[in-house]
């Protein structure tokens, strides 16, 4: 399987609002699954105009993938997304992948019956779908702890491990 034999890290993760330093989207890549992570700025940086968030993970070549697993933060007060999408890069278009309408706890899966091969993913939220719980400084905040891969046997794998030795 080429995903596991790589030995490359992955390329990059960039995302479209940071809400602090120390939750850089590199932090939801890193394969620690029980601290830190990323999250973004409140509503993309804008309550007025939300925008929609994303995180993007770039590899370094193509990877086939059958799903990922979004784990996003579990602490009390946290809100979940209402719903998240999953797309994959095919040249310079970002296609449909998999979707999670009303996650039921914050370790999410979106996979598909058969995998894909990419060379990036993008994990995406609409503005309607953004999290909201009444309280203000948690409301439009994405937060996701790690992002994992499912290869296309259906194991999960931290991204760091799927391009180490």
């Amino acid at each position: 399987n080429r995903a596991i034999n790589s030995r490359k890290p992955a390329k990059e993760a960039e995302a479209q609002s940071v809400l602090s330093p120390e939750l850089g989207p590199e932090k939801a890549i890193d394969g620690d699954r029980a601290e830190g992570g990323w999250a973004s700025m409140p509503f993309g940086g804008d309550r007025e105009r939300p925008r929609q968030i994303w995180l993007n993970v770039v590899f370094p070549k193509a990877i086939s993938i059958r799903g990922v697993r979004v784990l996003a933060d579990a602490r009390p007060g946290t809100p979940l997304p209402k719903a998240f999408r999953v797309q994959v890069r095919n040249g310079d278009a970002w296609l449909h992948f998999a979707s999670v309408v009303e996650p039921q706890d914050a370790s999410v899966p979106a996979k598909r019956v058969t995998a894909l091969e990419t060379e990036a993913i993008r994990v995406l939220f609409l503005t309607s779908d953004l999290p909201r719980s009444g309280d203000p400084q948690h409301d439009g905040i994405v937060r996701i702890r790690e992002l994992l891969l499912l290869t296309p046997d259906g194991k999960e794998f931290t991204i760091p491990s799927l391009f180490t030795p």
